[in-house]
């Protein structure tokens, strides 16, 4: 599963936040391992509601299968940021997938 937020412009509460004051951020993947230990199964919905809040365009990527292809992808797309949700247990792949990218 993965769904990419368009920015509509205004929440039924308002006008749009931004991120962050500091850089500018347009476009972010965020990368859920719904496995993982204290994520859970309703967390890519959720991080999707959080997001659509936001003044960008974003898209959550739910982490199964083949880890390394999903996390390159998402360094492809060249995004402005990747958020990583996963649990508190230990990296698992996530050192061996960044050591293949090239940022």
């Amino acid at each position: 599963m993965s769904d990419t937020i368009a920015p509509e412009g205004t929440t039924a509460a308002g006008p749009k936040a931004s991120l962050t004051p500091h850089t500018p951020l347009r476009r972010a993947v965020m990368l859920v391992n719904p496995l993982s230990g204290s994520v859970g199964p309703r967390a890519a919905g959720e991080a999707e509601a959080i997001l659509a809040d936001y003044d960008l365009e974003a898209r959550v990527v739910v982490l199964e299968g083949d880890f390394d292809a999903a996390i390159a992808e998402a360094f492809a797309e060249e995004p402005d940021v990747i958020f990583v949700l996963a649990g508190t247990g230990p990296p698992g792949p996530w050192p061996r997938a960044l050591s293949l990218t090239d940022r």
